[in-house]
Protein backbone atom coordinates (compact mmCIF):
# COMPACT_ATOMS: atom_id res chain seq x y z
CA UNK A 1 0.00 0.00 0.00
CA UNK A 2 1.37 3.37 -1.05
CA UNK A 3 1.16 5.97 1.81
CA UNK A 4 1.81 8.93 -0.51
CA UNK A 5 -1.88 9.64 -1.37
CA UNK A 6 -2.76 9.63 2.34
CA UNK A 7 0.10 11.99 3.19
CA UNK A 8 -0.90 14.37 0.38
CA UNK A 9 -4.53 14.28 1.54
CA UNK A 10 -3.55 15.06 5.15
CA UNK A 11 -1.26 17.87 3.96
CA UNK A 12 -4.10 19.43 2.00
CA UNK A 13 -6.43 19.10 5.00
CA UNK A 14 -3.90 20.73 7.34
CA UNK A 15 -3.28 23.52 4.85
CA UNK A 16 -7.03 24.15 4.64
CA UNK A 17 -7.45 24.21 8.41
CA UNK A 18 -4.28 26.14 9.25
CA UNK A 19 -4.47 28.44 6.23
CA UNK A 20 -8.07 29.52 6.74
CA UNK A 21 -8.83 33.00 7.99
CA UNK A 22 -10.83 33.13 11.24
CA UNK A 23 -14.24 34.75 11.08
CA UNK A 24 -14.96 37.89 13.15
CA UNK A 25 -16.59 37.23 16.53
CA UNK A 26 -18.71 39.07 19.13
CA UNK A 27 -20.74 41.15 16.69
CA UNK A 28 -22.85 43.84 18.36
CA UNK A 29 -24.53 47.10 17.46
CA UNK A 30 -24.55 50.19 19.64
CA UNK A 31 -27.32 52.52 18.57
CA UNK A 32 -28.32 55.82 20.16
CA UNK A 33 -30.83 58.16 18.52
CA UNK A 34 -30.51 56.19 15.26
CA UNK A 35 -26.71 56.51 15.12
CA UNK A 36 -25.81 52.84 14.53
CA UNK A 37 -22.28 51.49 15.00
CA UNK A 38 -21.49 47.85 14.27
CA UNK A 39 -18.67 46.42 16.44
CA UNK A 40 -16.80 43.11 16.28
CA UNK A 41 -13.61 41.44 17.44
CA UNK A 42 -11.13 39.79 15.10
CA UNK A 43 -11.22 36.01 15.23
CA UNK A 44 -8.39 34.36 17.17
CA UNK A 45 -5.24 34.33 15.06
CA UNK A 46 -6.36 37.05 12.64
CA UNK A 47 -3.23 38.59 11.09
CA UNK A 48 -2.48 42.31 11.26
CA UNK A 49 -3.53 44.17 8.12
CA UNK A 50 -6.77 42.23 7.72
CA UNK A 51 -9.60 44.17 6.12
CA UNK A 52 -13.27 43.55 6.78
CA UNK A 53 -16.19 43.38 4.39
CA UNK A 54 -19.39 44.71 5.97
CA UNK A 55 -22.72 43.84 4.37
CA UNK A 56 -26.33 44.54 5.27
CA UNK A 57 -29.68 43.68 3.78
CA UNK A 58 -33.32 43.48 4.82
CA UNK A 59 -33.61 40.28 6.85
CA UNK A 60 -35.30 37.42 5.02
CA UNK A 61 -36.77 39.51 2.19
CA UNK A 62 -34.16 41.24 0.13
CA UNK A 63 -31.38 39.66 -1.85
CA UNK A 64 -29.92 43.10 -2.53
CA UNK A 65 -26.84 43.57 -0.37
CA UNK A 66 -25.04 46.79 0.52
CA UNK A 67 -21.30 46.19 0.91
CA UNK A 68 -18.51 48.29 2.45
CA UNK A 69 -14.84 47.73 3.36
CA UNK A 70 -13.14 48.71 6.61
CA UNK A 71 -9.75 48.23 8.25
CA UNK A 72 -11.12 48.89 11.75
CA UNK A 73 -13.29 46.71 13.99
CA UNK A 74 -16.24 49.10 14.05
CA UNK A 75 -18.30 50.70 11.32
CA UNK A 76 -21.07 53.29 11.28
CA UNK A 77 -24.02 51.86 9.37
CA UNK A 78 -26.70 53.98 7.71
CA UNK A 79 -30.07 52.30 7.15
CA UNK A 80 -33.16 53.63 5.40
CA UNK A 81 -35.77 54.82 7.94
CA UNK A 82 -37.99 51.73 7.96
CA UNK A 83 -39.56 49.51 10.62
CA UNK A 84 -37.80 46.32 9.47
CA UNK A 85 -35.10 43.93 10.65
CA UNK A 86 -31.73 44.03 8.89
CA UNK A 87 -29.10 41.30 8.65
CA UNK A 88 -25.60 42.65 9.29
CA UNK A 89 -22.61 40.52 8.38
CA UNK A 90 -18.84 40.92 8.66
CA UNK A 91 -16.25 38.89 6.79
CA UNK A 92 -12.46 39.06 7.21
CA UNK A 93 -10.26 39.36 4.12
CA UNK A 94 -6.46 38.95 3.93
CA UNK A 95 -4.16 38.09 0.99
CA UNK A 96 -7.01 36.96 -1.28
CA UNK A 97 -8.38 34.74 1.50
CA UNK A 98 -11.79 35.34 3.04
CA UNK A 99 -13.29 34.02 6.25
CA UNK A 100 -16.82 32.80 6.74
CA UNK A 101 -19.37 35.53 7.39
CA UNK A 102 -20.47 36.31 10.92
CA UNK A 103 -23.89 37.91 11.12
CA UNK A 104 -26.53 39.29 13.50
CA UNK A 105 -30.07 40.63 13.05
CA UNK A 106 -30.72 44.26 13.96
CA UNK A 107 -33.98 46.21 14.16
CA UNK A 108 -33.24 49.95 14.39
CA UNK A 109 -36.77 50.90 15.44
CA UNK A 110 -36.74 48.60 18.50
CA UNK A 111 -33.04 48.35 19.33
CA UNK A 112 -31.90 51.96 19.19
CA UNK A 113 -31.72 53.75 22.51
CA UNK A 114 -33.58 57.04 22.50
CA UNK A 115 -31.76 59.57 24.65
CA UNK A 116 -33.50 61.40 27.44
CA UNK A 117 -36.02 64.08 26.53
CA UNK A 118 -35.15 67.73 26.84
CA UNK A 119 -37.19 69.26 29.64
CA UNK A 120 -37.64 72.89 30.56
CA UNK A 121 -39.72 74.30 33.39
CA UNK A 122 -41.12 77.77 33.84
CA UNK A 123 -43.44 79.29 36.38
CA UNK A 124 -46.77 80.77 35.38
CA UNK A 125 -48.20 82.19 38.59
CA UNK A 126 -49.54 79.32 40.66
CA UNK A 127 -48.64 76.69 38.09
CA UNK A 128 -45.62 75.13 36.43
CA UNK A 129 -45.23 75.02 32.65
CA UNK A 130 -43.35 71.92 31.45
CA UNK A 131 -41.91 71.68 27.92
CA UNK A 132 -40.80 68.22 26.80
CA UNK A 133 -39.07 67.41 23.51
CA UNK A 134 -37.36 64.31 22.22
CA UNK A 135 -33.70 64.38 21.21
CA UNK A 136 -32.89 64.77 17.54
CA UNK A 137 -32.15 61.70 15.45
CA UNK A 138 -28.76 61.28 13.83
CA UNK A 139 -28.88 63.51 10.72
CA UNK A 140 -27.60 60.64 8.54
CA UNK A 141 -30.54 58.42 9.57
CA UNK A 142 -33.05 60.19 7.36
CA UNK A 143 -35.42 60.50 10.33
CA UNK A 144 -36.53 64.11 10.69
CA UNK A 145 -38.61 63.66 13.83
CA UNK A 146 -38.36 60.73 16.25
CA UNK A 147 -41.88 61.37 17.53
CA UNK A 148 -43.47 61.00 14.10
CA UNK A 149 -41.28 57.95 13.32
CA UNK A 150 -42.79 56.14 16.29
CA UNK A 151 -46.33 57.42 15.62
CA UNK A 152 -46.60 59.10 18.99
CA UNK A 153 -44.63 58.95 22.18
CA UNK A 154 -45.89 58.91 25.74
CA UNK A 155 -44.23 60.74 28.59
CA UNK A 156 -44.71 60.04 32.28
CA UNK A 157 -44.30 62.90 34.72
CA UNK A 158 -43.54 62.21 38.37
CA UNK A 159 -43.85 64.98 40.93
CA UNK A 160 -44.28 65.55 44.64
CA UNK A 161 -45.13 68.43 46.91
CA UNK A 162 -42.60 69.95 49.26
CA UNK A 163 -42.21 67.95 52.49
CA UNK A 164 -43.86 64.87 50.93
CA UNK A 165 -42.01 61.63 50.37
CA UNK A 166 -44.44 59.92 48.00
CA UNK A 167 -44.13 60.69 44.31
CA UNK A 168 -47.21 61.24 42.21
CA UNK A 169 -47.49 60.03 38.65
CA UNK A 170 -49.71 61.31 35.89
CA UNK A 171 -49.58 60.35 32.25
CA UNK A 172 -49.57 63.47 30.14
CA UNK A 173 -52.74 62.47 28.29
CA UNK A 174 -54.72 62.97 31.53
CA UNK A 175 -53.86 66.66 31.32
CA UNK A 176 -54.99 67.09 27.77
CA UNK A 177 -58.50 68.23 28.58
CA UNK A 178 -59.04 71.10 31.02
CA UNK A 179 -60.10 71.65 33.67
CA UNK A 180 -57.41 69.92 35.66
CA UNK A 181 -56.99 69.79 39.41
CA UNK A 182 -53.21 69.89 39.21
CA UNK A 183 -51.32 73.15 38.72
CA UNK A 184 -49.12 71.70 35.98
CA UNK A 185 -49.25 72.59 32.30
CA UNK A 186 -47.31 70.82 29.62
CA UNK A 187 -46.48 70.99 25.97
CA UNK A 188 -44.73 68.55 23.71
CA UNK A 189 -42.36 70.18 21.24
CA UNK A 190 -41.68 68.56 17.90
CA UNK A 191 -38.43 69.33 16.17
CA UNK A 192 -38.99 71.35 13.02
CA UNK A 193 -36.48 70.83 10.25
Amino acid sequence: MNPLPHVLYLTLLLDTVLGSLPAPVNLSVSSVNFHHVLHWDPGRGTPAGTTYIIKWRVYGKSKRTHSFNSTTTSFTVKFPPKHVVFRLSVQASYNNTQSKESSIPFNPSTQTIIGPPKVSLSGCGKCIHVNISLPEADPRSGIKDIMSFYYGVQFRVFWKKRNETAERFHPIDQWCHPPTRHPVHYSVIRSRK
